[in-house]
């Protein structure tokens, strides 16, 4: 099943992260019928810096963790996308990577054979032109044992052939349960930072 492009969707979470008082700040005392003794009032701004925290890929998120006026930490897991399909693709991606692999081994065992039917043709084409030069052989023989090299020869090419494809394989197989492990992870969504959860605007579901 073809993977989801990835693609930004609406924010999980906004979180608030506290900033330094900015500006001048007045300090004044309220009325004493006002405050209790001790207490006082302070007149000023302060700074926040909001920041969306959303996700990379789309599906159904199946959690979100805090709650509006949560604090969270960097780090901290704040939502989680379903991965069921997803971790499915993934095990079948590494069925994949697995039978590529055992067929490379297959076809290098292959090579290894086609190497000795080749020294095997060459031997034998050798002791047969030195009958042929001595007259105890004839020349259709030696075609014979010419044409044996020759088959051996195209035999390892293609054995080497299927070896570099299936190789290939591999690599593509890697890369596609790489890629399927790099949805499952984002599937985790983490808080950057710390601070306090202003609004929840997905729901699980």
């Amino acid at each position: 099943m073809k993977i989801p492009r990835y693609v930004v969707i609406a924010a999980a979470v906004v979180v608030l992260v506290g900033g330094a008082a900015a500006g001048y700040v007045a300090w004044k005392q309220y009325e004493a019928s006002q405050l209790p003794a001790g207490i006082v009032g302070i007149n000023g701004r302060v700074e926040a810096t909001q920041v969306d925290i959303a996700t990379k890929i789309a599906g159904r998120v199946i959690e979100i963790v805090p709650h509006e006026g949560d604090i969270v930490s960097p780090g901290e897991v704040v939502a989680l996308i379903d991965t069921s399909e997803t971790m499915a693709q993934l095990h079948e991606g590494q069925a994949a990577a697995a039978l590529a692999r055992q067929t490379v081994a297959t076809r290098q065992a292959s090579v290894a054979s086609d190497e000795a039917q080749l020294q095997f043709a060459n031997e034998e084409m050798q002791r047969t032109a030195a009958l042929v030069a001595k007259g105890w052989s004839t020349h259709e023989v030696y075609d014979q044992r010419t044409q044996q090299l020759n088959s051996a020869d195209a035999a390892l090419k293609a054995a080497k052939s299927q070896v570099d494809e299936a190789q290939a394989s591999v690599k593509t197989a890697d890369a596609k349960v790489e890629e399927l492990q790099a949805v499952i992870d984002d599937s985790t969504i983490k808080s950057p930072v710390r601070g306090r959860v202003q609004y929840r605007l997905v729901e699980p579901g």
